[in-house]
Protein backbone atom coordinates (compact mmCIF):
# COMPACT_ATOMS: atom_id res chain seq x y z
CA UNK A 1 0.00 0.00 0.00
CA UNK A 2 2.99 2.13 1.04
CA UNK A 3 4.27 1.55 -2.29
CA UNK A 4 1.40 2.66 -4.31
CA UNK A 5 0.71 5.59 -2.12
CA UNK A 6 4.39 6.61 -3.13
CA UNK A 7 3.79 6.11 -7.35
CA UNK A 8 0.23 7.96 -6.93
CA UNK A 9 2.49 11.23 -5.05
CA UNK A 10 4.65 11.20 -8.02
CA UNK A 11 1.69 10.75 -10.58
CA UNK A 12 0.15 14.03 -8.87
CA UNK A 13 3.50 15.68 -9.38
CA UNK A 14 4.14 14.95 -12.74
CA UNK A 15 0.35 16.05 -13.70
CA UNK A 16 0.93 19.24 -11.48
CA UNK A 17 3.87 19.59 -14.07
CA UNK A 18 2.03 18.81 -17.37
CA UNK A 19 -0.84 21.62 -16.20
CA UNK A 20 2.07 24.19 -15.83
CA UNK A 21 2.66 23.72 -19.13
CA UNK A 22 -0.43 25.23 -20.34
CA UNK A 23 -1.89 27.86 -17.84
CA UNK A 24 -3.95 29.51 -20.12
CA UNK A 25 -5.34 26.11 -21.29
CA UNK A 26 -6.34 25.57 -17.62
CA UNK A 27 -7.73 28.74 -16.26
CA UNK A 28 -9.87 28.87 -19.27
CA UNK A 29 -11.04 25.01 -18.19
CA UNK A 30 -11.29 26.01 -14.60
CA UNK A 31 -13.18 28.68 -15.36
CA UNK A 32 -15.69 26.87 -17.46
CA UNK A 33 -15.80 23.87 -15.23
CA UNK A 34 -16.78 26.35 -12.08
CA UNK A 35 -19.30 28.29 -13.77
CA UNK A 36 -21.53 24.97 -15.34
CA UNK A 37 -21.34 23.86 -11.28
CA UNK A 38 -23.34 26.89 -10.43
CA UNK A 39 -25.66 26.58 -12.98
CA UNK A 40 -26.59 23.51 -10.38
CA UNK A 41 -27.28 25.87 -7.68
CA UNK A 42 -29.51 28.30 -9.23
CA UNK A 43 -31.46 24.68 -11.40
CA UNK A 44 -32.12 24.37 -7.75
CA UNK A 45 -33.52 27.92 -6.98
CA UNK A 46 -35.83 27.66 -10.02
CA UNK A 47 -37.15 24.55 -8.99
CA UNK A 48 -37.76 25.65 -5.56
CA UNK A 49 -39.25 29.35 -6.12
CA UNK A 50 -42.56 28.50 -5.64
CA UNK A 51 -42.94 25.36 -4.11
CA UNK A 52 -41.96 25.09 -0.42
CA UNK A 53 -40.60 21.24 -1.05
CA UNK A 54 -39.64 18.86 -3.43
CA UNK A 55 -40.48 15.24 -2.66
CA UNK A 56 -40.32 15.85 0.69
CA UNK A 57 -36.94 17.85 0.61
CA UNK A 58 -36.67 21.67 1.46
CA UNK A 59 -34.54 23.94 -0.73
CA UNK A 60 -31.83 23.82 1.96
CA UNK A 61 -31.53 20.33 1.87
CA UNK A 62 -31.74 20.35 -1.59
CA UNK A 63 -29.10 22.88 -1.45
CA UNK A 64 -26.71 20.84 0.31
CA UNK A 65 -27.41 18.08 -1.54
CA UNK A 66 -26.66 20.13 -4.48
CA UNK A 67 -23.24 20.99 -2.56
CA UNK A 68 -22.40 17.37 -1.93
CA UNK A 69 -22.85 16.60 -5.42
CA UNK A 70 -20.42 19.33 -6.43
CA UNK A 71 -17.65 18.27 -4.25
CA UNK A 72 -18.05 14.49 -4.92
CA UNK A 73 -18.48 14.66 -8.37
CA UNK A 74 -15.47 16.94 -9.29
CA UNK A 75 -13.24 15.28 -6.89
CA UNK A 76 -14.26 11.58 -8.82
CA UNK A 77 -13.58 14.15 -11.87
CA UNK A 78 -10.36 15.37 -10.68
CA UNK A 79 -9.10 11.95 -10.26
CA UNK A 80 -10.49 9.31 -12.73
CA UNK A 81 -12.35 11.26 -15.66
CA UNK A 82 -9.26 11.83 -17.80
CA UNK A 83 -8.32 7.93 -17.39
CA UNK A 84 -12.12 6.82 -18.17
CA UNK A 85 -11.87 9.10 -20.90
CA UNK A 86 -9.32 7.68 -22.72
CA UNK A 87 -9.68 3.58 -22.28
CA UNK A 88 -10.90 3.69 -25.28
CA UNK A 89 -7.52 5.11 -27.11
CA UNK A 90 -5.76 3.83 -24.35
CA UNK A 91 -6.55 0.09 -25.58
CA UNK A 92 -6.97 1.31 -29.38
CA UNK A 93 -3.38 2.57 -29.75
CA UNK A 94 -1.96 -0.45 -27.88
CA UNK A 95 -0.48 1.43 -24.67
CA UNK A 96 -2.78 -1.22 -22.44
CA UNK A 97 -0.34 -3.52 -23.40
CA UNK A 98 2.49 -1.37 -22.01
CA UNK A 99 0.56 -0.72 -19.10
CA UNK A 100 -0.15 -4.63 -18.18
CA UNK A 101 3.80 -5.33 -18.44
CA UNK A 102 4.38 -2.43 -15.91
CA UNK A 103 4.74 -4.45 -12.31
CA UNK A 104 1.77 -2.52 -10.89
CA UNK A 105 -1.76 -3.51 -10.87
CA UNK A 106 -2.98 -2.39 -13.98
CA UNK A 107 -6.12 -1.92 -12.69
CA UNK A 108 -4.58 1.21 -10.63
CA UNK A 109 -3.09 2.42 -13.96
CA UNK A 110 -6.04 2.89 -15.68
CA UNK A 111 -7.82 4.41 -13.07
CA UNK A 112 -5.37 7.23 -11.46
CA UNK A 113 -2.60 7.87 -14.31
CA UNK A 114 -3.93 11.44 -15.01
CA UNK A 115 -5.18 13.67 -13.09
CA UNK A 116 -8.03 16.61 -14.12
CA UNK A 117 -6.64 19.62 -11.69
CA UNK A 118 -9.28 21.71 -13.07
CA UNK A 119 -12.57 20.42 -11.34
CA UNK A 120 -10.79 21.85 -7.81
CA UNK A 121 -13.21 24.66 -8.76
CA UNK A 122 -15.77 22.69 -7.94
CA UNK A 123 -14.63 21.30 -4.65
CA UNK A 124 -14.23 24.59 -3.49
CA UNK A 125 -17.28 26.15 -4.63
CA UNK A 126 -19.24 22.90 -2.96
CA UNK A 127 -17.27 23.40 0.22
CA UNK A 128 -18.00 26.89 0.23
CA UNK A 129 -21.76 26.78 -0.93
CA UNK A 130 -22.28 24.40 1.80
CA UNK A 131 -21.06 26.29 4.59
CA UNK A 132 -22.88 29.29 3.48
CA UNK A 133 -25.86 27.29 3.65
CA UNK A 134 -25.47 25.76 6.70
CA UNK A 135 -24.81 28.98 8.14
CA UNK A 136 -27.60 30.73 6.51
CA UNK A 137 -30.53 28.21 6.95
CA UNK A 138 -29.34 27.57 10.52
CA UNK A 139 -28.64 23.72 10.07
CA UNK A 140 -27.52 22.12 13.07
CA UNK A 141 -24.73 19.89 12.14
CA UNK A 142 -23.03 17.76 15.22
CA UNK A 143 -19.12 16.32 14.58
CA UNK A 144 -21.26 13.06 14.44
CA UNK A 145 -22.92 13.82 11.67
CA UNK A 146 -19.97 15.43 9.95
CA UNK A 147 -17.50 12.23 10.57
CA UNK A 148 -20.65 9.56 9.50
CA UNK A 149 -21.40 12.14 6.43
CA UNK A 150 -17.53 11.93 5.77
CA UNK A 151 -17.06 8.27 6.14
CA UNK A 152 -20.26 7.37 3.92
CA UNK A 153 -19.04 10.18 0.84
CA UNK A 154 -15.99 7.80 0.50
CA UNK A 155 -18.32 4.59 -0.03
CA UNK A 156 -20.28 6.66 -2.16
CA UNK A 157 -16.98 7.10 -4.29
CA UNK A 158 -16.47 3.51 -4.26
CA UNK A 159 -20.21 3.25 -5.70
CA UNK A 160 -19.50 5.41 -8.52
CA UNK A 161 -15.83 4.50 -9.59
CA UNK A 162 -17.23 1.05 -9.73
CA UNK A 163 -19.81 1.44 -11.91
CA UNK A 164 -17.57 4.06 -14.16
CA UNK A 165 -14.89 1.22 -14.09
CA UNK A 166 -17.15 -1.74 -15.02
CA UNK A 167 -18.39 0.13 -17.98
CA UNK A 168 -15.23 1.47 -19.45
CA UNK A 169 -14.22 -2.38 -18.78
CA UNK A 170 -16.36 -3.28 -21.75
CA UNK A 171 -14.90 -1.45 -24.12
CA UNK A 172 -12.36 -3.51 -24.17
CA UNK A 173 -14.10 -5.96 -25.94
CA UNK A 174 -15.71 -3.11 -27.97
CA UNK A 175 -12.66 -0.94 -28.54
CA UNK A 176 -14.05 1.66 -30.85
CA UNK A 177 -17.59 2.29 -28.59
CA UNK A 178 -15.79 5.22 -27.23
CA UNK A 179 -19.41 6.99 -26.98
CA UNK A 180 -20.07 4.52 -24.08
CA UNK A 181 -18.20 6.64 -21.51
CA UNK A 182 -20.25 9.52 -22.61
CA UNK A 183 -23.56 7.74 -21.85
CA UNK A 184 -22.57 7.62 -17.92
CA UNK A 185 -21.89 11.28 -17.70
CA UNK A 186 -26.45 11.58 -17.76
CA UNK A 187 -26.72 9.22 -15.09
CA UNK A 188 -23.97 11.57 -12.65
CA UNK A 189 -26.44 14.07 -13.41
CA UNK A 190 -28.54 12.08 -11.67
CA UNK A 191 -27.24 11.73 -8.45
CA UNK A 192 -28.22 15.59 -7.97
CA UNK A 193 -31.57 14.97 -7.24
CA UNK A 194 -33.26 12.72 -3.75
CA UNK A 195 -33.86 9.11 -3.90
CA UNK A 196 -37.41 10.06 -3.00
CA UNK A 197 -38.16 10.65 -6.22
CA UNK A 198 -38.23 7.11 -6.83
CA UNK A 199 -41.99 6.67 -6.37
CA UNK A 200 -42.75 8.59 -9.73
CA UNK A 201 -40.91 5.95 -12.35
CA UNK A 202 -42.26 2.94 -11.38
CA UNK A 203 -40.24 -0.70 -11.12
CA UNK A 204 -37.55 0.60 -13.36
CA UNK A 205 -36.00 2.75 -10.27
CA UNK A 206 -35.95 -0.43 -8.53
CA UNK A 207 -33.97 -2.19 -10.36
CA UNK A 208 -31.83 0.61 -12.03
CA UNK A 209 -32.00 3.89 -10.59
CA UNK A 210 -32.27 3.26 -7.32
CA UNK A 211 -28.78 2.22 -6.48
CA UNK A 212 -27.43 5.45 -8.27
CA UNK A 213 -29.86 7.73 -6.35
CA UNK A 214 -28.93 5.98 -2.87
CA UNK A 215 -25.19 6.78 -3.59
CA UNK A 216 -25.62 10.25 -2.44
CA UNK A 217 -28.48 10.86 -0.94
CA UNK A 218 -27.43 8.49 2.11
CA UNK A 219 -24.76 10.61 2.96
CA UNK A 220 -26.95 14.17 3.01
CA UNK A 221 -29.57 12.52 5.35
CA UNK A 222 -27.29 11.42 7.59
CA UNK A 223 -25.66 15.51 7.59
CA UNK A 224 -29.46 16.81 7.96
CA UNK A 225 -30.78 14.76 10.50
CA UNK A 226 -32.79 12.17 8.66
CA UNK A 227 -30.19 9.16 9.14
CA UNK A 228 -31.24 6.06 8.38
CA UNK A 229 -29.91 3.08 9.43
CA UNK A 230 -31.07 0.65 6.67
CA UNK A 231 -29.98 2.91 3.74
CA UNK A 232 -26.44 3.34 5.06
CA UNK A 233 -25.99 -0.52 5.56
CA UNK A 234 -27.54 -0.79 2.21
CA UNK A 235 -25.31 1.97 0.20
CA UNK A 236 -21.67 0.08 2.09
CA UNK A 237 -22.79 -3.42 1.21
CA UNK A 238 -23.70 -1.95 -2.37
CA UNK A 239 -20.41 -0.48 -2.88
CA UNK A 240 -18.26 -3.08 -1.10
CA UNK A 241 -20.00 -5.71 -3.85
CA UNK A 242 -19.51 -3.45 -6.65
CA UNK A 243 -16.38 -2.38 -6.07
CA UNK A 244 -15.48 -6.41 -6.07
CA UNK A 245 -17.54 -7.28 -9.17
CA UNK A 246 -15.44 -4.30 -10.61
CA UNK A 247 -12.61 -5.72 -10.42
CA UNK A 248 -13.43 -9.72 -10.81
CA UNK A 249 -14.91 -8.38 -14.37
CA UNK A 250 -11.30 -6.36 -15.08
CA UNK A 251 -9.84 -9.20 -14.48
CA UNK A 252 -12.55 -11.36 -16.38
CA UNK A 253 -11.99 -9.01 -19.54
CA UNK A 254 -8.31 -9.31 -19.59
CA UNK A 255 -8.62 -12.82 -20.46
CA UNK A 256 -10.53 -11.72 -23.51
CA UNK A 257 -7.60 -8.99 -24.50
CA UNK A 258 -5.69 -9.44 -27.33
CA UNK A 259 -2.63 -7.39 -27.70
CA UNK A 260 -2.10 -5.15 -30.43
CA UNK A 261 1.53 -6.92 -31.24
CA UNK A 262 -0.26 -10.60 -31.12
Amino acid sequence: MKRYLRIYKLLLSINLSDLMAYRAGFFGSFFGTTIWGVFHFISIFILTSRVNSVYGWSRSELFILTATFSIMWGTFRMIFIKNFSQFSHTILQGKLDGLLLKPLDSQFLMSVLKVNYVDVGRIVMGSVFMIYVIHTYHITITLWSIMLFSFLIIFSMFSAYALWFSVSTIIIWFPRLSNLIELLYTFAGILRYPSDLMGGFGEFTVFFLAPILFILTTPVKTLIGRMSIPDIAWLIIFSLLFLLFSRLFWKHALKSYTSVSS
